[in-house]
């Protein structure tokens, strides 16, 4: 029987001590004081976003903290998630996040941790309940099982990939993607990125197959697959189903959305965005095939595969992509209120310190497309990017500093000033934009709120933590194996 995700055991922590807290305690009055005097002269100001650490566990690991990732909570959605990280140690570890720690212990409370024969594991992905998945540094995915904080391990792997796996991302199956599936596969589309090659996969499950024979799950489609999915005494996991190839350059990040190209009808486009070492971020939209015996999609790339201009000035270490439907209701409270949220967003980290945003999702690999930028986001580099609070987005870099940016449309009309400087949006007619409204300029990245999460050790690694579907905080993993807890509030 499986051991869910409970019964704490606390690790070693750095608690803050009094003298650090009185001495904030001393700042925070003199902030509210000064926020209250500035208030008085507008009662109805919108609240304002606050970033504080919560907790730290410095010794969560033994170095680096590679990756991380939140398994929902299996005490109700008002409860915090599970937390998983990956160590440049080659250990894995599990905890349970408390909200109420007592003063002398910390928000991380460990419940198991183990080295893996295939470790490090450089990325993770915990979108479905089930399963957690890990690019490793043995060339493959693997899944493990949530439900038990020792992550027990699936049969069979997507074992043929070039190098270390180093991001994943994936995608919804459409209606009949799924249904020519039937129950023997899942319902997305997985991608798995390794030098310059992204894999394609999709879960196997147990079934019957056509002609009958109970338990057997399609192996590889490649011929240069690993054999060692097909050796396993119980059948694969994962079935591998193709792959898609880039000649400039070695992926770092992979980024993935459904774009809405017809909201009336529910029409989507399926893209895979890919930071690559040479600067440049690449697309593939994701494309139906003709049937086969995977009905494996087909990877469109949007550019020519050799010509694309690079969009950063450093390598693009992190990638994230944000829609409407991902963005959840609640909006970030703006500095202008007439201007619109955006629909679609994709947010590249490069380390050379830079961050780039774009709103259009058909112009991401052009370099003189319109676009939000801020030099120097992070100095050293921006290492990870996560979901914020309200819509926002949460960058994470050497300088161990967490910021969060609201993501602002363009102003209609003519704009050349980059973002920086923007005029007031036209308000559109009912039931949308009118055929004579100008063009929106670019787009606009406004920091709302920071806090330095790793005392002064750089970010490697980040995730959201949710409560009830909204973001209530990150976690940061640092250079040096710990984690802190930061957590966001709006006074």
């Amino acid at each position: 029987m499986a051991r869910p995700l409970v019964a704490p055991r606390v690790a070693r922590v750095a608690p803050l001590s009094s003298s650090r807290a009185r001495r904030r305690s001393r700042v925070g009055t003199r902030a509210a004081r000064a926020s209250s005097s500035a208030d008085d002269g507008d009662a109805d100001a919108p609240p304002r976003l606050r970033a504080r650490v919560a907790s730290r566990c410095p010794d969560a690991h033994g170095a680096a903290v590679l990756a991380l990732a939140t398994i929902d909570a299996l005490d109700g959605p008002d409860a915090l998630p599970a937390l998983v990280s990956a160590s440049m140690d080659k250990t894995v570890a599990t905890w349970t996040l408390l909200d109420e720690p007592s003063p002398s212990s910390s928000s991380f409370a460990r419940q198991a941790q183990f080295g893996a024969d295939d470790a490090p594991w450089w990325c993770l992905d915990a979108s479905d309940d089930d399963y957690l998945y890990a690019g490793t540094h043995a060339r493959a995915v693997v899944a493990r099982l949530t439900s038990d904080p020792d992550l027990p391990p699936l049969p069979g792997a997507v074992a043929n990939h070039t190098g270390w796996v180093r991001a994943l991302a994936s995608v919804a199956k459409t209606r009949e993607e799924v249904d020519a599936a039937g129950e023997r596969f899942g319902a997305r589309w997985r991608f798995s990125a390794a030098c310059n090659v992204v894999r394609v996969w999709q879960d196997a499950f147990d079934g019957s197959d056509e002609d009958g024979d109970e338990g057997e799950r399609e192996g590889t489609f490649d011929d240069d697959a690993s054999d060692a999915s097909e050796s396993s005494a119980e059948p694969p996991a994962l079935a591998d189903v193709g792959s898609a190839k880039l000649f400039s350059g070695d992926i770092l990040a992979l980024a993935a959305a459904e774009i809405d190209t017809a909201a009336s009808s529910g029409v989507s486009r399926r893209a895979i965005f890919a930071g690559v070492a040479d600067g440049t971020v690449r697309e593939w939209t994701v494309e139906p095939s003709a049937r086969d015996r995977f009905n494996a999609p087909r990877l469109a790339l949007r550019d020519p595969p050799n010509d694309a201009p690079p969009v950063m000035e450093g390598r693009v270490a992190c990638l994230h992509a944000m829609t409407k439907a991902s963005r959840g209701a609640r909006a970030a409270p703006r500095s202008d209120e007439k201007n619109t949220a955006v629909t679609f967003a994709l947010v590249a980290g490069c380390l050379g310190g830079s961050l780039r945003a774009w709103t259009d999702p058909e112009s991401v690999s052009n370099a003189a497309s319109a676009s939000a930028r801020v030099d120097g986001a992070h100095p050293g580099g921006v290492r990870a990017l996560c979901d914020g609070p309200g819509g926002t987005v949460c960058s994470a870099g050497e300088d161990g500093a967490v910021r969060v940016w609201r993501i602002e449309e363009g102003a209609r009309g003519d704009d050349d000033s980059g973002g920086e400087t923007r005029k007031k949006n036209v308000v559109p007619p009912p039931g949308g934009v009118g055929e004579s409204a100008p063009p929106r300029g670019p787009p606009a990245l406004a920091e709302v709120a920071s806090v330095s999460a790793c005392r002064g050790v750089a970010a490697r690694s980040m995730c959201a933590v949710r409560r009830g579907g909204e973001v209530v905080g990150v976690v940061v993993g640092d250079a040096v194996g710990g984690l802190a807890f930061v957590k966001f509030g709006f006074f």
